[in-house]
């Protein structure tokens, strides 16, 4: 679930807001969370973990 929005509502600082937001849910309540992103033709994946 990605309760901010993703990047269409807020500015785009590389991805870095979605890995925030994953570790603010994990602090809270989450065990789990996938943060993926792109840009131009590379792509990217991280799987955080409480």
């Amino acid at each position: 679930m990605n309760p901010h929005g993703g990047l269409l509502s807020e500015g785009y600082v590389h991805g870095l807001n979605n890995v925030a937001q994953a570790v603010r849910e994990l602090r809270s309540a989450g065990e789990v969370a996938l943060v993926t992103g792109f840009g131009g033709s590379y792509g990217s994946a991280a799987l955080l973990v409480r």
